[in-house]
């Protein structure tokens, strides 16, 4: 009995999927209609840079290829944070949800924030350094991006940091 006990702790501890949403039908889907769509977009986007390459006659740009990846990355955790929030309101309402609806709602508007914000506004730097996700699910292997060690910016998190304005004051000199 120990022995079964311990192994299912170390394969909640190790596998990525069991610790990063609240609710599993979000890891579902993760793993399912995110998984999908992102790789139909990323299809689309290496379409599109290859085009831009080819009219201005130069190679696709390493940089822009990396830039790609990291920006679907961080759009399938964005939708599967989204999905997770969902589900969860979802469990707590009394009448169904438009959850589709709801999750492109979230999408749209976190999308909006950070094609929006400055990066070099000291609160913008100070939250995106307070809103790093260490339990971040695995970038799917097709994007062939390495995980950073030191966790991936959560949008979500930025997003509630920014608005809720914790770092006011944290630039004032102490007595």
């Amino acid at each position: 009995m120990l022995k079964a006990v311990l192994v299912a702790l170390i394969v909640l501890s190790v596998t990525p999927s069991a610790r990063a949403f609240e609710n599993i039908e979000a890891d579902a889907a993760y793993n399912g209609p995110i998984k999908a769509r992102i790789a139909r977009e990323f299809a689309q986007g290496l379409t599109m840079l290859k085009a831009q390459a080819e009219h201005l006659n130069m190679p696709v740009r390493e940089k822009d290829i990396s830039a790609l990846q990291r920006h679907m990355y961080a759009k399938a955790r964005l939708i599967g944070q989204c999905t997770d929030d969902v589900v969860t309101a979802q469990k707590k309402a009394v009448r169904k949800l438009d959850a589709p609806r709801l999750v492109d709602r979230c999408v749209t508007s976190h999308m909006k924030f950070i094609e929006g914000i400055n990066r070099k506004d000291k609160s913008v730097s100070t939250c995106a350094t307070l809103s790093v996700d260490h339990n971040a699910m695995p970038p799917y292997e097709f994007l062939k991006l390495r995980m950073r060690t030191f966790g991936e910016e959560d949008y979500t998190a930025l997003k509630k940091c920014v608005d809720s304005k914790p770092y006011q004051g944290l630039d004032r000199k102490l007595p």
